[in-house]
């Protein structure tokens, strides 16, 4: 659903087409998992599942989009109401990276970078609020558990913005989101 949404818009907004990933581009973890056997950004740097335990992230690298099936989406499932929507929305997040990395999108800092990530997985809920997605349907209570999952990584008050993995304050990605 995410890919059809940007197999739409990317030509309308950017006047680019859409380069759709294959199923082989997306790839769950687990503790099982050997990193370096499914995405370059643990080739290149020597990552183990340690390093990504609890996350989901697109890799520039090689242009594939990870997520931790063995911890981080059991505990989202679980703890938001066992509904596929927070996943959704943390993979359409992975997905606004990949956009940028399509668009050629680049900042100065990665806090915006993750805020824009943030905008447009925002696009994408509000395709599928609309009723324009022919897979997903929002239930009640859906966009507040989402927003309630998103906010799992939000950087602490005081936090530093300008530090390499800031997300933001919860502030800032409700307002990206928005």
């Amino acid at each position: 659903d995410i890919q059809d949404f940007w197999e739409a818009q990317l030509p309308a907004v950017y006047g680019i087409e859409y380069e759709r990933l294959s199923n082989s581009d997306i790839h769950p973890y687990t503790a099982r998992t050997d990193m370096d056997s499914i995405t370059e950004c643990a080739r290149q740097t020597g990552r183990t599942y340690e390093d990504f335990r609890g996350n989901a992230f697109f890799c520039r690298l090689d242009g594939t989009v990870n997520y931790d099936n063995g911890e981080l989406f059991p505990r989202l499932y679980n703890k938001f109401g066992r509904d596929v929507f927070t996943l959704a929305l943390v993979m359409s997040h992975e997905w606004g990276h990949l956009i940028q990395s399509q668009t050629g999108t680049e900042f100065p800092l990665p806090v915006f970078q993750e805020t824009q990530a943030d905008c447009f997985a925002g696009a994408w809920v509000s395709y599928v609020e609309s009723g324009q997605s022919q897979n997903l349907e929002l239930e009640p209570g859906d966009l507040d558990e989402g927003l309630a999952g998103l906010l799992e990584f939000r950087d602490k008050p005081g936090a530093d913005p300008t530090a390499e993995r800031a997300h933001g304050s919860g502030f800032d990605r409700v307002n990206a989101f928005q």
